[in-house]
């Protein structure tokens, strides 16, 4: 594994010495960051199922300002601190050993919002679309907004998932494909403020 782009390009990573970890290609890697574009600088960058963290990674090497990576795994865990450390990116990031679907219930809104979410699921699983779920349900008083009012949302996944065209406030913009594997690009659409009784404000004005 290397770092594609950026500062850090041409750098070389650890690889996993064991198995149930798939990269993301070098090639997929350079089509993700050509989408994303100018969002990167500065972005608060998560990616979920990080497996080796190399996306989020390349996301450091381009700018971004902060990542956090999650994965259930305590070898991936292991795998990500040591090339963060080789990189010397540790005071800009995060690891969180948990699962992807607590994480986005329970702690994502404490350590986002995130301009960029990267979903990244084993392939032929359900998780990604799942993770899509939590992530397009609509914020309440319990549990914060974790996605930022322009955020963007990339899921890779084998091509022939079709992945959802909306999944609550997501909307999915564009698929791009590259042999087998697939990126959808999802933009959130803007939800009404609480008012202080804790109703969204669309809510309310059905009501009256």
């Amino acid at each position: 594994m290397r770092i594609s782009g950026g500062q850090d390009r041409g750098r070389n990573l650890k690889s996993p010495k064991h198995g149930g970890l798939r990269p993301t290609s070098d090639k997929v890697k350079e089509a993700l960051f050509s989408i994303l574009r100018d969002k990167v600088e500065g972005a608060s960058f998560l990616e979920l199922f990080a497996g080796t963290g190399a996306v989020g990674m390349e996301a450091l090497s381009r700018g971004a300002g902060h990542t956090v990576f999650v994965d259930a795994s305590p070898k991936a865990e292991r795998l990500i601190r040591e090339n963060l450390g080789i990189l010397g990116y540790r005071e800009r990031s995060s690891v969180v050993t948990k699962d992807c679907l607590l994480f986005l219930r329970k702690t994502a809104f404490k350590m986002g919002p995130f301009d960029i979410v990267f979903v990244d699921p084993p392939y032929h699983e359900e998780a990604g679309d799942k993770a899509l779920g939590a992530l397009g349900e609509p914020p309440d008083e319990e549990n914060p907004d974790c996605l930022a009012p322009d955020a963007v949302v990339v899921y890779e996944h084998f091509k022939k998932h079709a992945a959802p065209d909306k999944v609550g406030r997501l909307v999915k913009k564009k698929d791009y494909t590259y042999g087998d594997t697939a990126l959808s690009v999802y933009d959130k659409s803007p939800q009404p403020p609480f008012d202080k009784g804790g109703q969204r404000g669309d809510l309310k004005r059905a009501d009256t």
